[in-house]
């Protein structure tokens, strides 16, 4: 329902105050005491940057005109909440699918991957995998979702969004991963970002022992992207990982698998955190400074996630994972204590200056 102009509130608070009156007329009331928008009559650049901020990769909006202007667009963005009426030039907005679990402390899972989607101006669905009770400090249980239902949030999604890129984290098991790789199929989705998540920061397991095998048989040779950390490849490989050689054959031997590129994580090595890439063509090593925090949290997820918005926003693999590391280095640089264990990362230091 459209709220005519004598409903809408006035962002300054309710009429009487210095803002509520027309030009030379009486208070703008209205029933309840709240004041109808004026029109904007300037341009207020701190909501041009928030604009920026919010519209981020595909664009800030272009702002017309003041509340019953004339300029026209077929796009029309309507700002009552704050006075103003206007238009913005409207592009499609690239989409990114996370399938995942939920994690109720906000840090990982399809909630790290959301906000993730978010900060690179991607608009971001999900699929929820399995519902897990956890904080900073451990996982204190979970509830896998039946296959059946994870089937239908995919055909939802896919059939009326659709998925410019998809994401898999936290699978759970077998069925589900069977389920989720027959979908991927069905519906030709080609740019899939498989992060096998296996278990979480706190240590515990969060993909049945059973489930690896059909992880490295049905999943890995659908992947675009594959971002195992050090344990994961080495239970994917069944081998020790201990430099950065071992590194380059492991990412190697995960595209012989059949995922067109993959990065091994180097965070569990000593020294500087190096992640290993091989596209299929040619190694790449990308270095960051180790980081002495506890807001280690999700940085998985957030990675992974961080490749598929760039992969989303059209970057090439190599371009997305330079721009990922670089994201995850800076949202733990700029983190905020929550909690008493591994805190989250700030995924949104970009847009937070108070922190």
């Amino acid at each position: 329902m459209r709220l005519s102009d004598s409903m809408r509130p006035h962002p300054l608070g309710r009429a009487g105050g210095p803002e509520s009156t027309e030009e030379g007329g009486p208070p703008n009331r209205v029933p309840g005491g709240w004041a109808r928008p004026r029109p904007v009559r300037y341009v207020d650049w701190g909501f041009q940057r928030g604009l920026r901020a919010l519209f981020g990769a595909w664009g800030a909006p272009k702002i017309f005109g003041r509340v019953g202007g004339k300029r026209e667009h077929p796009k029309t963005l309507r700002m009552g909440a704050v006075g103003f009426e206007g238009s913005v030039e409207a592009k499609p907005i690239p989409k990114a699918m996370t399938i995942a679990g939920s994690d109720s402390g906000g840090g990982a899972g399809i909630q790290a991957d959301l906000k993730t989607f978010a900060a690179f101006g991607v608009y971001g669905t999900s699929v929820v995998t399995a519902v897990t009770a956890q904080n900073t400090r451990s996982v204190v249980d979970f509830l896998e979702m039946p296959p059946a239902l994870v089937k239908a949030q995919i055909d939802a999604v896919v059939t009326d969004i659709g998925a410019d890129v998809v994401k898999t984290g936290m699978l759970a098991s077998s069925a589900i991963i069977e389920v989720v790789a027959e979908s991927i199929k069905r519906h030709s989705l080609t740019r899939v970002v498989v992060d096998p998540v296996m278990v979480a920061k706190s240590g515990d397991r969060l993909l049945r022992e059973n489930a690896v095998e059909a992880l490295r048989d049905l999943l890995i040779p659908l992947a675009y992207v594959v971002t195992p950390n050090i344990p994961e490849a080495e239970a994917l490989l069944g081998r020790s990982i201990r430099s950065l050689d071992d590194i380059n054959a492991a990412v190697r031997d995960l595209v012989a698998m059949g995922a067109k590129s993959a990065v091994v994580k180097g965070g569990h090595l000593d020294g500087p955190a190096t992640d290993g890439l091989y596209d299929g063509q040619e190694f790449r090593a990308f270095t960051s400074q180790r980081l002495s925090t506890t807001s280690t949290h999700g940085t998985g997820c957030t990675f992974a996630s961080a490749i598929a918005a760039g992969l989303a926003n059209g970057k090439s693999v190599r371009d997305a994972v330079s721009e990922a590391k670089k994201y995850v280095t800076n949202a733990m640089k700029r983190s905020f204590p929550i909690g008493s264990g591994h805190g989250p990362l700030n995924h949104f230091h970009e847009m937070w200056d108070n922190v």
